[in-house]
């Protein structure tokens, strides 16, 4: 199937269909209803190839994230590919995981794939890949944090920050034993900057996180119920834990009811998300809700506008909550 059958079958010029397929120049909304029609009747489906090779765009942008197995990702995906779906481009998922060489090399082939635009996930990667994306002169953009001073473009959220309010907000109840179960930092920087926070915030009181009660963890319940039981049996106790994210939360409360210690009376845990889930559990889980959809639009915002060569804001902040439910409460 060519554009000219299709030309035909509408009774247009082959330039006519042309400009409806890549939607250029000036078409009347009648003659465009009729290209359509006849696009569909025919299951005509363009030579992307071909036409990147005349218009030098594949209007396909590339998408690094760690994993797909928790849903953090679900809602933030979703926004971003419907955002970029109303502009006209594709968007291609590569799973990197954490090991940074593997994602230089899928960051490569999404670049041979076409994609003009890339997105990645915090600042730590490799510097190989920056090279990479500032030679070839590709739009690109950090996501979940916020790093004005950085010299590459972000859309996130201050994870210091809010690690830093939520250690606040437990020590108001008289928590000073106050443990973390978080991703591993010296991979994920998003982590390490949390752990900065709740130190922070306990050194400003007084207190201490010896590095014993920093739990570093992949991310899965059973991890999470693991680090949980760890905490509880040590000769001191801490009466508090801020969880890295609501999956590791959710392992901590899940083992906190088999071991029979009660929640929030003999321990506070906190998460770091706001999953769909989190409301729902017994007791609910207290944490930080991160808007992934905004966040999503806010990234193919950035892409998109680098690539009609707008002016648009190097770094954009993305303001967070602390939801307070029922995994919280005073210090006995």
């Amino acid at each position: 199937m060519s554009i000219r059958e299709v030309a035909k079958q509408a009774g247009v010029s082959v330039a006519s269909v042309s400009r409806v397929i890549n939607n250029s120049g000036h078409v009347s909304e009648k003659l465009q209803q009729r290209i359509q029609a006849a696009i569909q009747q025919l299951n005509y489906i363009p030579n992307s190839a071909a036409r990147a090779l005349i218009t030098r765009q594949t209007h396909i942008i590339g998408a690094l994230i760690p994993s797909i197995a928790h849903s953090i990702y679900a809602t933030f995906i979703e926004a971003l590919q419907q955002r970029l779906n109303g502009a006209g481009y594709s968007l291609v998922i590569a799973i990197a995981g954490y090991d940074r060489k593997y994602e230089y090399e899928e960051a490569r082939q999404l670049i041979l794939a076409g994609a003009e635009a890339l997105m990645l996930p915090g600042e730590m990667h490799n510097p190989a890949l920056y090279r990479l994306l500032q030679a070839r002169n590709i739009p690109y953009v950090l996501n979940s944090i916020f790093h004005p001073d950085s010299p590459h473009p972000c859309v996130g959220y201050d994870n210091k920050g809010a690690a830093l309010r939520t250690t606040n907000y437990l020590l108001d109840l008289g928590h000073r034993r106050i443990a973390t179960i978080t991703g591993y930092c010296d991979k994920i920087d998003r982590f390490a900057e949390r752990v900065d926070g709740i130190r922070e915030s306990l050194q400003k009181r007084g207190c201490e996180l010896p590095d014993s009660w920093i739990l570093q963890r992949d991310f899965s319940i059973a991890e999470g119920r693991e680090a949980f039981r760890y905490l509880m049996t040590q000769p001191t106790r801490p009466t508090a834990i801020v969880c890295g994210n609501d999956v590791l939360a959710l392992g901590a409360l899940l083992e906190a009811q088999r071991l029979g210690v009660q929640v929030p009376e003999e321990v506070s845990i906190t998460g770091f998300d706001d999953l769909e889930w989190a409301a729902q559990m017994t007791p609910s889980l207290t944490t930080v809700h991160i808007p992934l959809a905004t966040m999503g639009i806010r990234v193919a915002d950035y892409l998109l506008g680098r690539l009609r060569g707008e002016a648009v804001p190097h770094a954009t902040r993305i303001e967070v909550d602390l939801v307070l439910r029922e995994s919280t409460g005073p210090c006995r």
